[in-house]
């Protein structure tokens, strides 16, 4: 039963950017808050304990400004809107003084007589002892690693100029004296190198729909839910120290002009290479007793004809024989389809057949079996389904089933059975395109995969890290531990991989630990690999290099 919360959200002005705009939008649609907004004007921007020279703040903003005219879009997170054209407030308070009463006297009462169950903060407020214990579930506000420096909003900004793989961004609850604020959400965003404008776009981008999800499962699950997150999240509390980083003129000019060299010769490096479209198969043989991750320099490399890639592979070994399938992209048309290959027990090439297509993109073939049948689910993000298909003639013919889901941006679905229930594995961008669709994974489960209805897991997403959320294969048991493949999206789509043991797995929750990171550093012209599978002793993975050009 979904109980409707009492929101109070402070804001510093009548105007606010349009992330936090979309953020209160989608609290006042749902039909779990009722929410009131408080306007408090921020207090003057103290800069005395972190100074910053007037040359160095000029810097910062032209660069910024610049970036804002090169990389504008729709999606702009910081455009100024005006929240008289929100929907389903229930009321807006603009506070004054003009009772003669102190702003902390008059934000104290107008805030106690709401009764709010959450406080949200966005903007710099000051929140005096009265107010701490006025809200049921506490006082919630996002925080950055590089939220405030020395005086200036740097949101998102030095991850872009020192080249740092990951944004963080964290909702935490407060405490009056700051030293046990509690984490309730943290994410991992791959940064987004060309740009600061773009890089917050994606970060703010995922907190639009960050907290109407968490006021959602608080309204549902209650106080259980919230100490459920803080659990999970408290050994994710990353560092605030970074605020306090050096900007005296010469270091940001010095910084500024450093990424400007690293974007220059990136884009030259891109404008000469494919982008990450030269991908190929490796296979080994291997022991049971032996980690297939390791010693991949020893693999046998398949060559993919001249015109074309393969991706993704899942091997199947059926009647002495091994079969692979594939995404096979055709260069020519900018568009894959779904193919098989045919491997000798030594994972030598002897066919490759087309076995399936559709008007939308297809990739990862995830096959499995039930009673002595195979099914595929293939990712058709493209056209915002999770689809089901059942073999009738293996490997060749395939024929549509159903829709597992439909109306969601999903990728690389990945089912595992486990005690007596079959767990679906998927990541899923609720941001409509804004943020990556591979940092939050969500599982959901189900008694019958080929009927049932699949039920959501209470502790959606379970990892939100671009780093180590998106499936990279089928999970597996190796010394019986759950493991379970996933790629490291970071820098670039197909890194890395990692393998995480899973040390929960039911209804009520999940945990997964980290055990290996996999880089291609066994050969330097690589640049990484992202999908790994085995089956009866032969395993399979894919590699991509970039490539000149006119090579192609």
């Amino acid at each position: 039963m979904i109980k409707r919360l009492n929101i109070c959200v402070l804001i510093n002005d009548v105007q606010v950017p349009l992330w936090i705009y979309k953020t209160i939008e989608n609290l006042t649609l749902s039909e779990f808050a009722f929410v009131t907004l408080i306007v408090s004007r921020a207090p003057a921007d103290d800069t005395k304990e972190h100074p910053i020279s007037k040359g160095s703040a000029f810097l910062i903003r032209l660069f910024e400004s610049i970036d804002r005219l090169l990389f504008r879009s729709k999606h702009y997170s910081h455009q100024d809107t005006l929240i008289a054209s929100l929907k389903g407030v229930e009321s807006v308070i603009i506070l004054n003084n003009s009772a003669g009463l102190d702003q902390e006297t008059i934000k104290t009462d107008a805030i106690s007589d709401l009764n709010p169950d959450v406080i949200i903060l966005f903007g710099r407020h000051i929140i005096n002892n009265t107010i701490w214990g006025i809200p049921k579930y506490g006082i919630w506000t996002f925080s950055l690693n590089d939220c405030k420096t020395s005086g200036m909003p740097a949101q998102g900004f030095w991850e872009v100029i020192k080249h740092e793989p990951l944004t963080d961004m964290w909702l935490e609850i407060l405490t009056d004296d700051h030293s046990q604020n509690s984490v309730i959400y943290f994410s991992r965003e791959s940064t987004y190198h060309y740009s600061v404008t773009e890089n917050r776009n994606r970060l703010f981008g995922r907190a639009t729909v960050v907290l109407p999800r968490l006021i959602k499962g608080l309204s549902r699950y209650g106080e259980s839910y919230l100490n459920q997150m803080m659990e999970r999240y408290k050994a994710f509390i990353p560092a605030t120290g970074r605020s306090a980083r050096s900007v005296s003129f010469p270091t940001v000019l010095r910084d500024l002009v450093t990424h400007l060299r690293f974007v220059f010769r990136l884009g030259i490096y891109k404008v000469f290479h494919t982008d990450a479209f030269s991908w190929q198969l490796r296979t080994n043989i291997i022991s049971d007793n032996n980690p297939y991750w390791n010693n991949f320099s020893t693999y046998n490399t398949i060559h993919p004809a001249h015109g074309l890639f393969w991706a993704d592979p899942f091997i199947i070994a059926d009647e002495s024989k091994y079969y692979v399938f594939v995404e096979e992209f055709i260069y020519k048309t900018n568009k894959a389809h779904l193919s098989v290959l045919q491997l000798d027990s030594d994972g030598k090439l002897l066919d490759s057949r087309k076995i399936l297509e559709r008007p939308y993109h297809l990739s990862y073939p995830f096959v499995f079996k039930i009673d002595g049948i195979y099914y595929m689910i293939p990712e058709t993000n493209q056209n915002k389904t999770i689809e089901l298909y059942k073999c009738s003639e293996f490997p060749y013919k395939w024929k549509f089933e159903k829709y597992i889901m439909e109306n969601i941006s999903a990728t690389d679905t990945t089912l595992f059975h486990y005690e007596n229930r079959w767990w679906l594995f998927t990541t899923i961008d609720q941001t409509r395109g804004i943020s990556s669709c591979s940092t939050e994974l969500f599982l959901f489960y189900s008694d019958d995969p080929l009927q049932g209805n699949w039920v959501s897991h209470p502790q959606n997403p379970i990892v939100s890290d671009e780093s180590r959320a998106r499936c990279a294969g089928r999970l597996f048991i190796h010394n019986g531990k759950i493991c379970r493949p996933s790629q490291d999206c970071s820098i670039r789509y197909g890194r890395g991989l990692n393998i995480n043991h899973v040390t929960k797995l039911n209804e009520q929750e999940y945990n997964e630990v980290l055990i290996e990171e996999i880089k291609p550093d066994w050969d330097s012209k690589l640049k990484g690999l992202h999908t790994i599978n085995n089956d009866k002793g032969m395993v399979i993975i894919d590699t991509y290099k970039y490539h000149r050009r006119l090579s192609l």
